[in-house]
């Protein structure tokens, strides 16, 4: 099946901020969230790169579920000095350890619907990996 005319940018739109979960918050991914939902097709791990061609902007992730040791892993680095992590949890699961490069960190939960969401605010620019330790 062909696109209609002008149509690959919404797909592709659809795509990066549904399944892959980046969004750009502000201009040139300088604020962005993201909020991989892997967890929703089963899909174990992935690798995510987008970026403005006509700027510096972009934002790069690795998303790894273990469901044997219950962890779950991102490694994301981007241009923005603020970032909104929020993770779709495997079905029947929740946080019960959040690390931030190695560190403790503050995580909210929330239900929206049939889905469990845990949020992480990152106020600081540069490779952040965040390890979610499962129930």
């Amino acid at each position: 099946m062909a696109l209609p005319d002008g149509w690959a940018g919404s797909v592709v739109n659809a795509i990066v901020e549904g399944q892959a979960g980046v969004k750009d918050l502000g201009s040139g991914f300088d604020r962005v969230a993201i909020s991989p939902r892997w967890a929703a097709s089963g899909d174990k791990s992935a690798q995510i790169r987008v970026r403005y061609p006509a700027s510096v902007g972009y934002v790069a992730y690795n998303y790894d579920y273990d469901e044997a040791t219950r962890r779950l892993h991102v490694k994301a680095t981007s241009s923005a000095s603020e970032t909104f992590f929020s993770v779709l949890l495997p079905s029947g699961r929740t946080v019960s350890n959040a690390l931030v490069n190695r560190r403790v960190a503050t995580v909210r939960i929330e239900k929206v619907e049939n889905s469990i969401y845990a949020h992480i605010e990152i106020v600081n620019k540069g490779p952040q990996e965040i390890e979610l330790e499962l129930l």
